[in-house]
């Protein structure tokens, strides 16, 4: 009847609400930082240039900074982080720190141990008569043997921090645990030594971050941030301003797409057909959820690209202009060398 189509139309408007309506991100935990731009400094192996002619090694030193807002530090678990070089251009001769083991017991741990041995013989027998007299005799004979062990061994150790290569050596992570002498919170240095060409003047690489926390079983990572770092030759100035033009473009996009989160939720479905068909499952957004990551890394304009604002369109060109520019830089040295 009329009161049940009424439910069912008051149902499918909170549906298409919904659906038009943008997410509100839950509040992360831990907050995370990194500076834009690193400057790579050459080192010096000779075995490394025997063996190896046409490459080089070069040292990046990235400072990682972690902020618990929620909760406390009690509740995290680790925190995990992924250096890695999305076009496999960097390859990972060696990183620090390593894998870490403490205790918290100070010194050895003192073992005493004392066991003993006793045997025993006894005898008893008894007679009773109801007129006459009884008899009761017992005899027993026991023997006692000691001995005291005492011995040292080494404390116990739990992980404080685990690293080492992904990808082919393409990628190198780092975990963290917490401990009774170490704080979650604070300013942390990742040395990373790659192999590069030896022309080799800039380049990038991907770092993210994760926070995880024990007492949460359907969400464990309560923060994360995934951050694009430039990386130059020290003393290239050229370089230094391409890799700086691209961390710059790179945190203006981000900072974009989170102003105009609203405006992209409603493009992806822009019709009431869009949102009905959605609703029924029949239709599929304008624009993928993932849609920045997709940007970012496409090197041409992708079909959803032109449902964005302008204003983002204009700034994922202008990153993948200044993205080029760093890219072009070994080329353009190679060009030169060669000539």
């Amino acid at each position: 009847g009329p009161p049940r189509r009424s439910l069912q139309a008051f149902v499918l408007l909170v549906a298409v609400i919904s659906i038009a309506s943008p997410t509100l991100a839950a509040t992360p935990c831990v907050h995370f930082d990194v500076t834009d731009v690193v400057a790579c400094r050459p080192l010096v192996d000779e075995q490394f240039q025997e063996d190896h002619p046409s490459e080089v090694l070069i040292e990046a030193t990235f400072e990682v900074s972690s902020l618990v807002q929620l909760g406390s530090e009690g509740n995290l678990s680790q925190f995990l982080y992924v250096i890695e070089s999305p076009r496999r251009t960097l390859s990972v001769h060696d990183y620090a720190p390593k894998t870490q083991l403490v205790s918290e017991v100070a010194g050895n741990v003192g073992i005493h141990k004392t066991t003993e041995k006793s045997t025993s013989i006894g005898l008893n027998a008894a007679l009773n008569t109801d007129v006459l007299a009884s008899a009761n005799g017992n005899a027993s004979a026991g023997k006692k043997q000691g001995m005291n062990l005492s011995y040292e061994i080494l404390p116990p150790k739990q992980l404080l921090a685990a690293s080492g290569t992904i990808a082919r050596r393409s990628a190198v992570y780092f975990k963290l645990k917490p401990s009774a002498q170490t704080s979650m919170d604070g300013a942390r240095r990742f040395s990373v030594v790659f192999r590069v060409d030896d022309q080799w003047r800039g380049d990038y690489v991907r770092l993210r971050c994760a926070a995880y926390d024990r007492s949460a079983s359907s969400r464990p990572i309560c923060g994360s941030s995934d951050f694009l770092v430039g990386m130059y030759l020290l003393g290239d100035d050229a370089a230094q301003h391409a890799v700086t033009a691209m961390s710059q473009a790179d945190r203006r996009l981000r900072r974009l797409a989170a102003d105009r989160r609203g405006d992209v939720q409603r493009q992806r479905f822009p019709s009431t057909t869009d949102k009905l068909g959605a609703f029924f499952n029949v239709s599929r957004p304008k624009i993928p959820n993932d849609w920045l990551r997709r940007a970012m890394q496409g090197d041409s304009t992708s079909r959803f690209e032109k449902y964005l604002p302008q204003s983002l369109r204009k700034a994922v060109e202008h990153y993948r202009h200044t993205r080029s520019r760093v890219l072009e830089l070994n080329q353009v040295t190679d060009g030169l060398a060669s000539s």
